[in-house]
Protein backbone atom coordinates (compact mmCIF):
# COMPACT_ATOMS: atom_id res chain seq x y z
CA UNK A 1 0.00 0.00 0.00
CA UNK A 2 0.83 3.73 -0.63
CA UNK A 3 1.68 5.64 2.14
CA UNK A 4 -1.17 7.74 1.18
CA UNK A 5 -3.73 4.89 1.94
CA UNK A 6 -1.78 3.76 4.47
CA UNK A 7 -2.30 6.41 7.05
CA UNK A 8 -6.16 6.71 6.19
CA UNK A 9 -7.70 5.89 9.64
CA UNK A 10 -9.99 2.93 10.57
CA UNK A 11 -12.48 5.04 10.93
CA UNK A 12 -12.29 6.69 8.04
CA UNK A 13 -12.09 3.09 6.45
CA UNK A 14 -15.63 2.02 7.98
CA UNK A 15 -17.03 5.19 6.28
CA UNK A 16 -15.56 4.23 3.10
CA UNK A 17 -17.02 0.37 3.25
CA UNK A 18 -20.24 2.22 4.35
CA UNK A 19 -20.47 4.73 1.52
CA UNK A 20 -18.96 2.54 -0.88
CA UNK A 21 -21.76 0.07 -0.81
CA UNK A 22 -24.64 2.49 -0.84
CA UNK A 23 -22.70 4.29 -3.89
CA UNK A 24 -22.07 0.61 -6.00
CA UNK A 25 -25.71 -0.02 -5.50
CA UNK A 26 -27.42 2.91 -6.39
CA UNK A 27 -24.83 3.05 -9.24
CA UNK A 28 -25.77 -0.33 -10.87
CA UNK A 29 -29.60 -0.11 -9.87
CA UNK A 30 -30.60 1.23 -13.14
CA UNK A 31 -28.89 -1.36 -14.92
CA UNK A 32 -29.72 -4.37 -12.68
CA UNK A 33 -30.29 -7.79 -14.74
CA UNK A 34 -29.82 -6.90 -17.70
CA UNK A 35 -28.72 -9.80 -19.03
CA UNK A 36 -28.06 -8.21 -23.08
CA UNK A 37 -24.66 -6.41 -20.68
CA UNK A 38 -23.16 -3.46 -22.19
CA UNK A 39 -25.19 -3.63 -25.45
CA UNK A 40 -28.41 -3.60 -24.09
CA UNK A 41 -26.80 -1.15 -21.33
CA UNK A 42 -26.67 1.54 -24.17
CA UNK A 43 -29.80 0.33 -25.89
CA UNK A 44 -31.76 0.75 -22.94
CA UNK A 45 -30.38 4.61 -21.60
CA UNK A 46 -28.09 5.67 -25.09
CA UNK A 47 -25.17 5.34 -24.05
CA UNK A 48 -22.86 3.69 -21.25
CA UNK A 49 -23.37 4.84 -17.43
CA UNK A 50 -21.13 7.98 -16.84
CA UNK A 51 -23.09 8.27 -13.18
CA UNK A 52 -25.94 8.60 -11.25
CA UNK A 53 -28.77 7.69 -13.38
CA UNK A 54 -32.57 6.92 -12.82
CA UNK A 55 -34.11 3.61 -14.28
CA UNK A 56 -36.23 3.13 -17.48
CA UNK A 57 -40.15 2.43 -16.79
CA UNK A 58 -40.38 -0.30 -18.40
CA UNK A 59 -37.88 -3.74 -19.55
CA UNK A 60 -38.69 -6.23 -21.85
CA UNK A 61 -38.41 -9.61 -20.63
CA UNK A 62 -38.57 -8.88 -16.94
CA UNK A 63 -38.36 -12.16 -14.70
CA UNK A 64 -40.51 -9.69 -12.43
CA UNK A 65 -43.50 -10.28 -14.58
CA UNK A 66 -42.70 -13.86 -13.80
CA UNK A 67 -41.90 -14.46 -10.15
CA UNK A 68 -44.23 -14.92 -7.59
CA UNK A 69 -46.01 -12.86 -5.74
CA UNK A 70 -47.06 -14.80 -2.88
CA UNK A 71 -43.62 -16.64 -2.29
CA UNK A 72 -40.15 -17.69 -3.46
CA UNK A 73 -39.26 -17.65 -7.13
CA UNK A 74 -40.94 -18.01 -9.99
CA UNK A 75 -45.21 -18.20 -10.15
CA UNK A 76 -48.57 -17.24 -10.05
CA UNK A 77 -49.87 -13.54 -9.52
CA UNK A 78 -52.51 -14.67 -7.00
CA UNK A 79 -50.64 -13.95 -3.69
CA UNK A 80 -50.68 -10.71 -1.42
CA UNK A 81 -47.86 -11.24 0.19
CA UNK A 82 -46.40 -8.77 -2.65
CA UNK A 83 -49.03 -5.55 -2.22
CA UNK A 84 -50.62 -6.23 0.88
CA UNK A 85 -48.13 -7.67 3.50
CA UNK A 86 -44.77 -5.68 2.35
CA UNK A 87 -44.18 -3.93 -0.78
CA UNK A 88 -47.52 -2.03 -0.47
CA UNK A 89 -49.00 -0.40 -4.17
CA UNK A 90 -46.58 -2.72 -6.42
CA UNK A 91 -47.82 -5.66 -7.25
CA UNK A 92 -49.52 -4.14 -10.29
CA UNK A 93 -45.56 -3.93 -11.74
CA UNK A 94 -45.28 -7.50 -11.37
CA UNK A 95 -48.12 -8.61 -13.45
CA UNK A 96 -47.47 -10.88 -15.85
CA UNK A 97 -46.58 -9.26 -19.28
CA UNK A 98 -46.41 -5.89 -17.60
CA UNK A 99 -42.24 -6.27 -18.18
CA UNK A 100 -41.72 -3.10 -15.49
CA UNK A 101 -38.10 -2.46 -14.74
CA UNK A 102 -37.26 -4.46 -11.29
CA UNK A 103 -36.89 -0.08 -10.10
CA UNK A 104 -39.13 1.68 -11.79
CA UNK A 105 -40.16 5.18 -10.48
CA UNK A 106 -36.87 5.11 -8.49
CA UNK A 107 -34.61 7.87 -8.70
CA UNK A 108 -30.97 8.60 -9.90
CA UNK A 109 -28.99 7.93 -6.92
CA UNK A 110 -31.90 5.95 -5.15
CA UNK A 111 -30.72 2.76 -3.16
CA UNK A 112 -32.86 -0.74 -4.03
CA UNK A 113 -33.80 -2.70 -0.76
CA UNK A 114 -30.84 -4.14 0.44
CA UNK A 115 -29.27 -1.32 0.80
CA UNK A 116 -31.97 0.55 2.34
CA UNK A 117 -32.06 -2.55 5.11
CA UNK A 118 -28.10 -2.24 5.65
CA UNK A 119 -28.91 1.60 6.54
CA UNK A 120 -31.75 0.05 9.09
CA UNK A 121 -29.13 -2.26 10.55
CA UNK A 122 -26.99 1.01 11.05
CA UNK A 123 -29.79 2.67 13.27
CA UNK A 124 -30.77 -0.37 15.18
CA UNK A 125 -26.89 -1.46 16.21
CA UNK A 126 -26.32 2.33 16.75
CA UNK A 127 -29.32 2.69 19.19
CA UNK A 128 -28.26 -0.11 20.78
CA UNK A 129 -25.05 1.42 21.66
CA UNK A 130 -23.04 -1.03 19.17
CA UNK A 131 -24.57 -4.06 20.45
CA UNK A 132 -25.15 -6.88 17.61
CA UNK A 133 -29.24 -7.37 18.86
CA UNK A 134 -30.76 -9.97 16.79
CA UNK A 135 -34.66 -9.13 18.05
CA UNK A 136 -34.67 -5.51 17.51
CA UNK A 137 -32.78 -6.18 14.25
CA UNK A 138 -35.39 -8.85 13.03
CA UNK A 139 -38.26 -6.58 14.33
CA UNK A 140 -37.10 -3.24 12.56
CA UNK A 141 -36.63 -5.52 9.21
CA UNK A 142 -40.50 -6.51 10.09
CA UNK A 143 -41.76 -3.04 10.89
CA UNK A 144 -39.77 -1.42 8.13
CA UNK A 145 -40.97 -3.97 5.05
CA UNK A 146 -44.70 -4.20 6.77
CA UNK A 147 -45.16 -0.36 6.98
CA UNK A 148 -46.50 1.35 3.80
CA UNK A 149 -44.30 4.41 2.17
CA UNK A 150 -40.86 3.77 4.28
CA UNK A 151 -39.57 3.06 0.11
CA UNK A 152 -39.91 3.08 -3.06
CA UNK A 153 -38.01 0.20 -4.50
CA UNK A 154 -40.56 -2.24 -6.56
CA UNK A 155 -38.19 -5.45 -6.60
CA UNK A 156 -37.95 -8.00 -3.88
CA UNK A 157 -35.95 -11.31 -3.42
CA UNK A 158 -37.11 -14.51 -2.98
CA UNK A 159 -36.00 -14.92 0.81
CA UNK A 160 -38.05 -11.64 1.80
CA UNK A 161 -40.80 -13.12 0.19
CA UNK A 162 -40.92 -16.66 1.62
CA UNK A 163 -39.96 -14.57 5.07
CA UNK A 164 -43.20 -12.46 5.02
CA UNK A 165 -44.89 -15.67 2.94
CA UNK A 166 -44.21 -17.25 6.59
CA UNK A 167 -44.94 -14.46 8.91
CA UNK A 168 -48.54 -13.73 7.32
CA UNK A 169 -49.15 -17.36 8.10
CA UNK A 170 -49.01 -16.73 11.82
CA UNK A 171 -45.59 -18.34 12.00
CA UNK A 172 -43.23 -16.42 14.66
CA UNK A 173 -40.02 -14.84 13.14
CA UNK A 174 -37.52 -17.03 14.19
CA UNK A 175 -39.73 -19.37 12.41
CA UNK A 176 -40.01 -17.46 8.95
CA UNK A 177 -36.29 -17.19 7.29
CA UNK A 178 -36.73 -20.14 4.41
CA UNK A 179 -35.17 -21.20 1.55
CA UNK A 180 -36.66 -22.46 -1.93
CA UNK A 181 -33.34 -24.73 -3.12
CA UNK A 182 -32.76 -22.47 -5.86
CA UNK A 183 -33.19 -18.66 -5.28
CA UNK A 184 -31.86 -17.98 -2.00
CA UNK A 185 -28.37 -18.80 -1.44
CA UNK A 186 -27.10 -15.51 -3.40
CA UNK A 187 -24.67 -12.72 -2.69
CA UNK A 188 -27.90 -10.45 -1.72
CA UNK A 189 -27.75 -11.60 2.50
CA UNK A 190 -24.26 -10.41 2.53
CA UNK A 191 -25.14 -6.51 2.24
CA UNK A 192 -26.89 -6.04 5.51
CA UNK A 193 -23.80 -8.18 7.35
CA UNK A 194 -21.50 -5.12 6.29
CA UNK A 195 -22.39 -3.08 9.11
CA UNK A 196 -22.44 -5.90 11.73
CA UNK A 197 -18.49 -7.17 10.25
CA UNK A 198 -17.70 -3.80 11.79
CA UNK A 199 -19.05 -4.31 14.83
CA UNK A 200 -17.70 -5.75 17.71
CA UNK A 201 -13.95 -5.43 18.98
CA UNK A 202 -13.38 -9.48 18.92
CA UNK A 203 -13.03 -11.24 14.90
CA UNK A 204 -13.97 -14.08 16.01
CA UNK A 205 -17.46 -12.38 17.69
CA UNK A 206 -18.14 -10.81 14.42
CA UNK A 207 -17.91 -13.90 12.23
CA UNK A 208 -20.19 -15.70 14.24
CA UNK A 209 -22.33 -12.18 14.17
CA UNK A 210 -22.24 -12.29 10.43
CA UNK A 211 -23.05 -15.57 9.77
CA UNK A 212 -25.70 -15.29 12.30
CA UNK A 213 -27.28 -12.05 10.27
CA UNK A 214 -27.63 -13.91 7.47
CA UNK A 215 -29.75 -16.44 9.37
CA UNK A 216 -32.04 -13.61 10.60
CA UNK A 217 -33.77 -13.28 7.26
CA UNK A 218 -32.89 -16.65 5.70
CA UNK A 219 -32.01 -20.09 5.91
CA UNK A 220 -28.58 -19.98 3.31
CA UNK A 221 -26.65 -22.34 5.06
CA UNK A 222 -24.61 -21.89 1.99
CA UNK A 223 -24.69 -18.27 2.04
CA UNK A 224 -24.29 -17.24 6.00
CA UNK A 225 -20.71 -19.66 6.57
CA UNK A 226 -19.04 -17.41 3.65
CA UNK A 227 -20.97 -14.15 5.27
CA UNK A 228 -17.86 -15.15 8.24
CA UNK A 229 -15.37 -15.58 5.87
CA UNK A 230 -15.83 -11.96 3.82
CA UNK A 231 -16.08 -10.46 7.67
CA UNK A 232 -12.57 -11.32 8.56
CA UNK A 233 -11.35 -10.22 4.88
CA UNK A 234 -13.40 -6.54 5.04
CA UNK A 235 -11.86 -6.34 9.02
CA UNK A 236 -8.11 -7.10 7.34
CA UNK A 237 -9.00 -4.19 4.71
CA UNK A 238 -10.52 -1.73 7.39
CA UNK A 239 -7.20 -2.55 9.42
CA UNK A 240 -4.86 -2.07 6.24
CA UNK A 241 -4.36 -5.21 5.04
CA UNK A 242 -3.65 -5.16 1.07
CA UNK A 243 -6.83 -5.13 -0.75
CA UNK A 244 -5.57 -7.77 -3.90
CA UNK A 245 -3.92 -10.02 -1.53
CA UNK A 246 -6.87 -10.64 0.42
CA UNK A 247 -9.03 -11.12 -1.95
CA UNK A 248 -6.87 -13.79 -4.05
CA UNK A 249 -7.24 -15.26 -0.03
CA UNK A 250 -10.32 -15.15 0.39
CA UNK A 251 -10.91 -16.76 -3.76
CA UNK A 252 -8.72 -19.92 -2.44
CA UNK A 253 -12.10 -20.09 0.08
CA UNK A 254 -13.75 -20.97 -2.90
CA UNK A 255 -11.39 -22.84 -4.97
CA UNK A 256 -11.19 -19.70 -7.40
CA UNK A 257 -7.66 -18.13 -8.68
CA UNK A 258 -8.88 -14.67 -9.13
CA UNK A 259 -5.77 -13.38 -9.90
CA UNK A 260 -5.33 -15.67 -12.90
CA UNK A 261 -8.98 -15.25 -14.10
CA UNK A 262 -8.35 -11.54 -14.46
CA UNK A 263 -4.89 -12.25 -16.05
CA UNK A 264 -6.65 -14.12 -18.98
CA UNK A 265 -8.38 -11.09 -20.02
CA UNK A 266 -11.97 -10.75 -21.70
CA UNK A 267 -14.70 -9.02 -20.48
CA UNK A 268 -16.05 -8.53 -16.82
CA UNK A 269 -18.30 -11.48 -15.98
CA UNK A 270 -21.93 -11.26 -16.97
CA UNK A 271 -24.20 -13.34 -14.30
CA UNK A 272 -27.04 -14.53 -12.15
CA UNK A 273 -27.65 -13.71 -8.53
CA UNK A 274 -26.63 -17.15 -7.18
CA UNK A 275 -24.11 -17.58 -4.79
CA UNK A 276 -21.68 -19.94 -6.89
CA UNK A 277 -21.64 -17.76 -9.79
CA UNK A 278 -22.09 -13.71 -8.11
CA UNK A 279 -19.46 -14.44 -5.66
CA UNK A 280 -16.79 -14.89 -8.05
CA UNK A 281 -17.58 -12.07 -9.86
CA UNK A 282 -17.28 -9.79 -6.52
CA UNK A 283 -13.40 -11.18 -6.17
CA UNK A 284 -13.00 -10.97 -9.92
CA UNK A 285 -14.23 -6.90 -10.72
CA UNK A 286 -12.37 -5.97 -6.89
CA UNK A 287 -9.15 -7.49 -8.27
CA UNK A 288 -9.09 -5.81 -11.54
CA UNK A 289 -10.12 -2.42 -10.73
CA UNK A 290 -8.61 -2.08 -7.50
CA UNK A 291 -5.49 -1.20 -8.71
CA UNK A 292 -1.60 -2.37 -8.34
CA UNK A 293 -0.98 -0.18 -5.18
CA UNK A 294 -3.61 0.90 -3.42
CA UNK A 295 -7.20 2.28 -4.35
CA UNK A 296 -7.93 5.74 -4.92
CA UNK A 297 -10.62 8.10 -6.13
CA UNK A 298 -10.06 7.11 -9.89
CA UNK A 299 -9.86 3.31 -10.10
CA UNK A 300 -13.08 3.55 -6.94
CA UNK A 301 -15.19 5.32 -9.75
CA UNK A 302 -13.86 3.26 -13.04
CA UNK A 303 -15.06 0.40 -10.75
CA UNK A 304 -18.55 1.07 -9.75
CA UNK A 305 -19.47 2.56 -13.73
CA UNK A 306 -17.90 -1.01 -14.79
CA UNK A 307 -20.04 -2.75 -12.55
CA UNK A 308 -23.29 -1.02 -13.30
CA UNK A 309 -22.23 -1.30 -17.45
CA UNK A 310 -21.56 -4.93 -17.21
CA UNK A 311 -25.13 -5.80 -16.13
CA UNK A 312 -26.59 -8.95 -15.00
CA UNK A 313 -27.03 -9.27 -11.03
CA UNK A 314 -24.77 -6.09 -10.64
CA UNK A 315 -26.83 -4.88 -7.42
CA UNK A 316 -25.61 -7.07 -4.60
CA UNK A 317 -22.76 -7.92 -5.90
CA UNK A 318 -21.75 -4.33 -6.66
CA UNK A 319 -22.59 -3.37 -3.22
CA UNK A 320 -20.40 -5.97 -1.73
CA UNK A 321 -17.75 -4.67 -4.20
CA UNK A 322 -18.02 -1.20 -3.32
CA UNK A 323 -17.71 -1.94 0.42
CA UNK A 324 -14.20 -3.53 -0.50
CA UNK A 325 -12.94 -0.96 -2.66
CA UNK A 326 -14.35 1.85 -0.36
CA UNK A 327 -13.17 0.17 2.60
CA UNK A 328 -9.51 0.01 0.78
CA UNK A 329 -9.63 3.64 0.08
CA UNK A 330 -11.12 5.28 2.94
CA UNK A 331 -13.91 7.86 2.58
CA UNK A 332 -11.68 10.75 1.88
CA UNK A 333 -10.41 9.02 -1.33
CA UNK A 334 -14.06 8.79 -2.36
CA UNK A 335 -14.96 10.93 -5.07
CA UNK A 336 -17.23 13.92 -3.83
CA UNK A 337 -19.42 14.13 -6.66
CA UNK A 338 -20.92 10.31 -6.13
CA UNK A 339 -20.86 11.01 -2.06
CA UNK A 340 -23.19 14.25 -2.89
CA UNK A 341 -25.05 12.55 -5.65
CA UNK A 342 -26.11 9.77 -3.65
CA UNK A 343 -29.64 8.78 -2.36
CA UNK A 344 -30.41 13.48 -2.78
CA UNK A 345 -33.57 13.12 -0.41
CA UNK A 346 -31.83 11.43 2.15
CA UNK A 347 -28.28 12.72 1.99
CA UNK A 348 -28.56 14.02 6.10
CA UNK A 349 -30.03 10.65 7.00
CA UNK A 350 -27.46 8.69 5.52
CA UNK A 351 -25.07 11.31 6.86
CA UNK A 352 -26.48 10.93 10.23
CA UNK A 353 -26.90 7.52 10.26
CA UNK A 354 -23.36 6.42 9.87
CA UNK A 355 -21.84 9.21 12.25
CA UNK A 356 -23.82 7.34 14.79
CA UNK A 357 -22.79 3.89 13.84
CA UNK A 358 -19.01 4.83 13.79
CA UNK A 359 -19.50 6.69 16.86
CA UNK A 360 -21.02 3.72 18.43
CA UNK A 361 -18.88 0.70 16.96
CA UNK A 362 -16.75 -1.37 19.62
CA UNK A 363 -14.46 -2.22 16.50
CA UNK A 364 -13.21 1.24 16.10
CA UNK A 365 -12.67 1.68 20.78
Amino acid sequence: MTDSCSNIDMADRVRGALYGLLIADAMAMPTHWLYGGPRQVQQLYGSKIKGFVAPVSKLPGSIMSKSDTGGGGRGGFSGDVIGNVIFHGKKKFWAPGADYHYHQGMKAGDNTIEALLMRRVLSVTAKAGGKFDKEAITNDYIKFLTTPKTHNDTYCPTAHRMFFANFAAGKPPAQCPDNDGHNVDTTDPFITTVPIALLSASDEQASADAREMVLLTRDSKKSAPFAAKLCTTLRGVVRGADLRTSVIALGKELGYDVKRDVERGGQDPLQACYFDQSMPAVLYMVYKYSGEDDVDAANFETAVLANANRGGENVATGSVIGALLGAAAGFKNLPKHLVEGLAPGARDEIESEVNAFISSTPFLK
